[in-house]
């Protein structure tokens, strides 16, 4: 290819290639795709586009040149390297022909670039399309040599011989995926948006990386692989088994809907096989495509050197393809694919369908991506605040009122407090089961004994005896009761019950208290620390880097470990109180006294009942309960009955007693205390209003450097698809 190119003409254009006949709406659904491009979506999103792909030197540029009406770069050493987005729109009639040419960083090849901006102007609007090939040069140079500011390249002179280091360079790409825009608004520009690609190549030259075969190769792919339009330009001059592009076409696009096939140089085919085959390919019938293949013919070098229009290398296309076979033989659907101007205007209805058929899904797609990105920012640490020591105060205030809200207990963080009821109901279980097994009446006799059944003896009860009060559990009946008593006395007087009697009693049912007490504050410790652990990990979690969840933890586990020393004492001492009675609620005490320990209190009730009704019928309807208990002789067990009832009416008062005061002991002394406990050693610990306060807590707060660019990378999408969401919104309204 030489140097040389079509001369564009700036007034007039071949007649026809312009009239696409948009509608207003298709004109505003290029305009959502341009907005949503321009916000640099595209990173996120398969926007509606063609894609143009092909060989090095297969027609491609003239075509662009053709469609777009502007010279591109075609030179050696200025081929394209960067893709290079073309956005045609048709403007007023009276409006004059602009051109406003851009840089968009989306590739990995970081560029020197004003913060913030997606897209960057290069350079102010151009009015000549003459002038667009030199600018589209010099946006190369900038995006092939990212250390130096783009902008500095905008008045950049163009050497006749490339430079090794423009404007002092120290890192130059063969090829880069960040985009040169062109955004050309004129009264004959057909709507249209084509994204050109460097050509592919299967060799390299001597001097030059081979790697760049393998670089083209995967940004072809990275484009086409993507759900775009993809116009795949083949010369005739070579055999299609030689032209990769095919290959990387079918494999994008195996059932060959969305690719749109371009034939060009016709002109070139001398031999009538040569033109039967590429005819079988044009027609479909070769290579199939579901959008079938346009013929185009564009100037030769001799045309292009005399400075040929626009307008007349249409007319000669049009020539050609009426005088030359098989191209002139065609039927009218053969010749519908002929020229450029048919392919432009299919090109715009298509892509008008394709983005038509794909915008609801667009929008679907950013509502997720943007939700999910917004997700995953909040996840990540905060970023470094100017002023940590308040930053760090902030989040020790929000972990104390967390802890609060669920020592509290209240609606959502009532999971503690529920778990800890549940310990406390165990307790309760637990003392029910040590109340006193008392039976009012002598034990069963006889008993097993050498191999047979014999009566107890006085060694026999002494033994059991002994067993009970050292197990403090199993049934106690009056036999045993009055031994008990008989080894109690001393000094007393005669029918005395001593005193110790009662006190080994209450001491027997209450001696596993303590450490039934002590059990609780041990079960309940660890759901203390679950829960602290849990408010740790959503207060300071996302600061891992800077070890601060590792620095609370040690300190909170070291206050919950001090409370609970305190604890275990207050637990302690309530549990060893017990065995000692003491109360002043005597009414309580005596309606606790139990009514079924006499020898047989229902046979008892039945008798009483009957001799009352049978001295009523004689007369005597006066005579009540208490009048024939005078009567009844003295129970020869009445003490022993006595003991197991006041036994029996101080167990029930303490029982309850200590059943409250164990947890609520542990709820005053380990819970309530804990928040502001573990913030005062957290403020001074943590050595957050120090003099080296600050920069302690700069370093708790870092976050690293995976993070810092996670966050970057989130934000970037943020930002970019609530502009694609906006440019959705905008056309739905």
């Amino acid at each position: 290819m030489t140097g040389d190119t079509i001369k564009p003409a700036t007034a007039a254009a071949a007649p026809g290639l312009f009239d696409s006949g948009y509608a207003r709406s298709r004109k505003e659904l290029m305009a959502v795709i341009d907005k949503m491009r321009a916000c640099g979506a595209a990173a996120d999103l398969d926007l509606p586009t063609i894609v143009v792909a092909g060989n090095q030197s297969c027609g491609k540029s003239s075509l662009i040149e053709a469609i777009s009406g502007i010279k591109l770069p075609r030179s050696v050493d200025t081929c394209t390297r960067v893709p290079l987005e073309a956005r045609l729109r048709q403007g007023v009639e009276d409006e004059p022909w602009t051109c406003d040419v851009k840089i968009r960083q989306e590739g990995s090849d970081k560029m020197t670039t004003e913060a913030g901006t997606l897209e960057q102007a290069f350079g102010p609007r151009l009015t000549n399309p003459d002038t667009v090939e030199d600018v589209i040069r010099r946006a190369q140079l900038a995006i092939l040599n990212p250390s130096v500011p783009s902008k500095d390249f905008v008045g950049y002179i163009i050497p006749s011989e490339p430079e090794e280091a423009p404007l002092g360079s120290t890192k130059q790409l063969n090829f880069s995926s960040n985009v040169i825009v062109l955004e050309i608004t004129g009264p004959n520009v057909t709507d249209l948006t084509l994204v050109d690609l460097p050509g592919i190549i299967q060799n390299v030259g001597d001097g030059e990386d081979v790697n760049d075969i393998k670089v083209i190769e995967d940004m072809v792919k990275g484009y086409i692989e993507k759900d775009c339009l993809i116009l795949l330009v083949l010369t005739m001059k070579d055999d299609t088994k030689n032209q990769k592009a095919l290959l990387l076409a079918k494999a994008a696009d195996p059932a060959g809907t969305r690719t749109i096939g371009v034939l060009t140089k016709p002109d070139t085919l001398i031999e009538e096989a040569d033109k039967a085959l590429w005819l079988a390919v044009a027609q479909n019938k070769k290579q199939h495509l579901n959008l079938g293949y346009y013929v185009t013919r564009q100037p030769g070098a001799d045309a292009l050197l005399k400075g040929i229009t626009f307008a007349d290398a249409r007319k000669q296309e049009k020539d050609f393809f009426a005088t030359e076979k098989p191209w002139s033989t065609l039927d009218a659907e053969g010749k519908s694919r002929l020229g450029t101007g048919v392919l432009v205007s299919f090109l715009s209805n298509e892509l008008s369908r394709h983005i038509t058929e794909k915008l609801p899904a667009l929008g679907d797609q950013i509502e997720l991506l943007l939700r999910d990105a917004v997700q995953e920012l909040s996840k990540l640490s905060e970023e470094v605040s100017d002023n940590p020591a308040s930053a760090l105060l902030g989040l020790l205030t929000d972990f104390e009122t967390s802890i609060k809200q669920y020592v509290i207990g209240g609606a959502g963080h009532a999971v503690t407090i529920q778990a800890i009821n549940h310990i406390a109901k165990d307790l309760k279980i637990e003392i029910q089961k040590t109340k006193p097994a008392y039976f009012g009446h002598a034990s069963p006799q006889p008993i097993p004994k050498y191999g047979g059944l014999q009566p107890r003896t006085e060694q026999d009860m002494q033994r059991e005896l002994r067993k009970l009060m050292e197990d403090g559990a199993g049934r106690m009946y009056l036999d045993h009761m009055r031994l008990h008593i008989e080894n109690c006395r001393s000094r007393e007087l005669p029918n005395q019950v001593p005193d110790a009697a009662l006190l080994k009693l209450i001491e027997r049912s209450t001696a596993t208290w303590e450490k039934l007490s002590v059990r609780m504050l041990r079960s309940v410790e660890p759901v203390v620390k679950q829960m602290l652990q849990d408010r740790i990990a959503e207060i300071f979690g996302q600061y891992e880097y800077g070890r601060l969840p590792s620095a609370v933890t040690v300190i909170v586990n070291n206050v919950l470990e001090e409370i609970g020393k305190r604890t275990l004492v207050m637990v302690t001492k309530l549990a060893t109180m017990e065995p000692i009675p003491y109360t002043k609620n005597d009414h309580y005490l005596d309606s606790c006294q139990p009514a079924e320990l006499s020898a047989d209190p229902a046979g008892h009730a039945v008798a009483m009942q009957e001799a009352l009704a049978a001295l009523a019928k004689i007369g005597m309807a006066g005579v009540v309960e208490a009048d024939l208990n005078k009567l009844l002789p003295v129970d020869e067990y009445e003490a022993e009955m006595q003991l197991m009832s006041r036994s029996t009416a101080y167990w029930k008062v303490a029982s309850k007693r200590i059943i409250d005061n164990i947890p609520r002991c542990i709820d005053a002394e380990l819970l309530t205390p804990l928040p502001k406990a573990i913030r005062t050693a957290l403020l001074h610990q943590l050595d957050i209003l120090g003099t080296t306060g600050p920069e302690r807590c700069r370093r708790f707060l870092g976050e690293s450097p995976s993070d810092v660019h996670r966050r970057k990378d989130l934000k970037d999408r943020v930002e970019r698809l609530e502009g694609a969401k906006r440019a959705i919104d905008s056309f739905s309204m």
